[in-house]
């Protein structure tokens, strides 16, 4: 008997797309992610708040919006250099990403701000909240000199945009700038 074989044909050719798979995670990266600090930036959490503001109107639950700056910062930058500055804004990322739950979303918007998505939280929580990552950042040891930041907080009400939860959370961070810097203000 003769054993009948089968063969199989092969068309076509095998590469190796490792160096594309990780350029589209870089190119991803840098679409949603600040480069010097590591954090989300301001494209991602304007997406999440979206998605939050939407959860929010079909849950019914709270949704808290903060927005964090470093009180004189850029003294820091123009005595020591941008190098310090930097190291403080990576330092800054880290206790963000350490205060915060795995919902909670840290980004930095630019410069020295950053803002903070609380799903699920109520304007009350969200400033206890925020006043234990405020002394967090003031007691932390940091070098050259020690540092500050102010914080404004809101909630979202019903009709509320980004835009509008932003803008409020803005006001609010000013508000605590005028309070003296190193404050909590609600907006």
């Amino acid at each position: 008997e003769v054993e009948k074989l089968r063969h199989t044909l092969w068309h076509g050719y095998i590469r190796d797309i490792t160096t594309l798979k990780q350029h589209e995670q870089e190119l991803e990266f840098i679409a949603y992610y600040d480069l010097l600090t590591g954090i989300p930036n301001r494209r991602l959490l304007s997406s999440r708040l979206t998605q939050a503001i939407a959860h929010a109107i079909r849950s019914g639950e709270s949704l808290a919006v903060c927005m964090l700056d470093l009180d004189n910062f850029k003294p820091i930058n123009d005595t020591y250099g941008h190098e310090v500055g930097d190291q403080v804004l990576k330092q800054l990322a880290l206790i963000l990403s350490s205060q915060i739950r795995e919902s909670d979303l840290a980004a930095r918007i630019g410069g020295e701000e950053f803002a903070l998505l609380i799903p699920e939280t109520s304007l009350e929580e969200a400033n206890s909240a925020l006043e234990r990552l405020r002394l967090a950042i003031e007691t932390h040891p940091w070098q050259p000199v020690p540092v500050t930041a102010s914080v404004g907080v809101t909630g979202y009400l019903e009709g509320d945009t980004r835009e509008s939860l932003i803008t409020r959370a803005d006001s609010a961070l000013y508000r605590a700038k005028h309070l003296g810097r190193n404050h909590v203000a609600k907006g």
